[in-house]
């Protein structure tokens, strides 16, 4: 969760975004999405052309009404059987970010693998709350099964993958496709540091490095709340673990956590099994959204 990527600002730039809203200008999710598509803009003119595309069509559409790139490789059309396919969804924490974003890498996954690569465009929050983008990525990714051969793609071999945000919407769209019927099964199922589940910000991972200028602890859970519900005056209770209950800390979910990766000191005392419906939550807006898989693939 911690690794270093451009999938998110670095500390200072979240606080440019932030001291931007209170200034008056703009949202904080929208000083993010400028101050970091100025930045992918700026790299972009310092690059000689784009070479890497070479080789590739690279087709902008809507499957299903959703925005996608579609990146063919030139061996794709001229192979005599069907290639394999693969839908990627991008991550930027459900709020920013784009397919021209991650352009350069997912044409180079195009060309290496000699396979027909669709990169999502789903709706960003917090304009758009759960579910937008999690019915974006599945409406997408269920055109293209039912379309494979159009691409010259075998519907037997596409696989998905997404990075952080998109990974925890390539993750729960695996799921949700997991049980319908009249559907090709995805072959392989490739997540990139994905974030799965929203019930416990007390891991190692967010008290041991949340403090990490690269993805912290606060930006996290800024995250989530802009994709559940984007009231951040919850972010305290949140970022304290008051979003729960004792009850949902002493049940099943809170074993989820691979234990592993836990100190022992935090591992639930007691388990107790409870169904979801019966399970209290404090006064907090869709917050039993937390337990839904398509929102927190690990619930």
């Amino acid at each position: 969760m911690k690794k270093k990527s451009h999938s998110f600002p670095p500390t200072s730039d979240w606080r440019v975004a932030r001291i931007g809203e209170y200034l008056g200008i703009g949202t904080e999710p929208q000083n993010l999405r400028y101050i970091f598509g100025a930045l992918i803009n700026a790299g972009v003119k310092l690059r000689t052309g784009m070479s890497y595309r070479e080789g590739l069509e690279c087709t902008d559409t809507t499957f299903n009404g959703v925005r996608v790139r579609v990146y063919e490789p030139a061996s794709a059309g001229q192979s005599s059987g069907k290639v394999p396919g693969l839908v990627f969804i991008h991550g930027g924490g459900w709020v920013m970010l784009s397919v021209d974003a991650f352009d350069e890498l997912t044409a180079h996954v195009s060309k290496e693998l000699g396979t027909v690569v669709v990169s999502v465009e789903y709706r960003l929050a917090p304009e758009h709350v759960f579910p937008a983008a999690f019915d974006d990525s599945i409406a997408a990714t269920k055109f293209f099964l039912r379309n494979a051969e159009k691409y010259n793609v075998d519907p037997a071999r596409i696989s998905i993958s997404g990075d952080s945000a998109g990974g925890n919407l390539a993750a729960a769209v695996t799921l949700a496709l997991a049980k319908e019927k009249g559907l090709p099964k995805l072959k392989t199922q490739a997540l990139l540091y994905p974030a799965l589940q929203a019930i416990d910000f007390h891991t190692p991972s967010y008290l041991d490095h949340g403090h990490l200028n690269t993805l912290t602890k606060d930006l996290m859970v800024a995250y989530w709340i802009w994709y559940l519900n984007n009231d951040q005056s919850f972010g305290e209770a949140f970022k304290a673990n008051n979003h729960t209950s004792d009850q949902l800390k002493k049940s099943q979910y809170a074993g989820y956590v691979d234990h592993k990766m836990v100190r022992p000191n935090l591992r639930p005392k007691v388990v107790k099994p409870v169904n979801k419906e019966n399970i209290e939550f404090p006064e907090i807006p869709n917050i039993v959204t937390i337990l839904d898989p398509h929102f927190a693939p690990l619930s």
